[in-house]
């Protein structure tokens, strides 16, 4: 989280949403879908990758 509030647009587009951007958690198995709006970050998604992955994310 600390890494995304620093350089929120450090972090790869998603590539079939234009605003929305991927973390993954370092040391734990998550990737966290997010979205820049003026000033604030929105969470939009925490995913487990273990778990079967999402049609159109």
């Amino acid at each position: 989280m600390e890494r995304i509030c620093r350089i929120p647009e450090a972090a790869p587009l998603v590539s079939q949403r234009s605003q929305i951007r991927v973390v993954t958690v370092v040391r734990y198995p998550y990737r966290i879908f997010y979205r820049v709006r003026d000033d604030a970050v929105e969470i939009l998604h925490i995913r487990h990758t273990s778990r079967r992955s999402l049609m159109g994310i």
